[in-house]
């Protein structure tokens, strides 16, 4: 009988752990959504995309992406004379929260076009924790596929059932927002 209690113990708290960590990841996410929104990102770039195939053009498209950061002092700041706001160092007090790639490929020939969404959460030390992609693929806005993956990432490592080619694009995307961010 105390061996099936013991048991029943551990099974309910490992449930537990494992719950409150998710609601944790879902927790931060949505913190870090909510800053996204609230100034609807803080860098921003944008490009022409253009795929040809022996010399004819196949695809053509765009991309853009922007990051989120978080300033903890911001309201602070905003209360201070622009004599003191000048002396306030951002670069030492924010931080990154999320980063957003979007591309859209649009296939004449074929009467289709490709999107690709990329959502990057980062903590603390500005590392990636958690991304989300979205490949949708549609026709005159008649959506004909979507596929959403999602994994954490610890400490720059990726669970190994992730597919090679997501990674892969995730780190791309990972690097141009990180190589943004750390030129501002």
């Amino acid at each position: 009988m105390k061996r099936l209690f013991l048991f029943l113990l551990m099974v309910s708290l490992n449930c537990y752990s494992q719950s409150s960590g998710d609601e944790a990841l879902v927790e931060s996410i949505k913190w870090a959504d909510s800053i996204y929104a609230k100034d609807n990102g803080y860098y921003k770039s944008d490009g022409q995309i253009s795929i040809t195939e022996n010399g004819i053009q196949t695809a053509a498209g765009g991309f853009s992406y922007s990051y989120s950061l978080y300033m903890p002092y911001l309201e602070e700041w905003k209360k201070l004379p622009p004599e003191q706001k000048r002396k306030f160092n951002f670069k030492k007090d924010k931080r990154l929260v999320k980063g957003y790639y979007h591309q859209v490929l649009h296939y004449e020939k074929e009467g289709y076009s490709k999107e690709t969404k990329i959502e990057l959460y980062y903590n603390n030390n500005n590392e990636l924790y958690f991304a989300r992609v979205v490949f949708r693929t549609y026709n005159n806005s008649k959506e004909l596929e979507k596929t959403i993956k999602s994994t954490t990432v610890t400490q720059g490592i990726f669970p190994s059932n992730v597919n090679p080619d997501i990674k892969d694009l995730i780190i791309d995307k990972n690097t141009e927002i990180l190589k943004a961010y750390n030129k501002d």
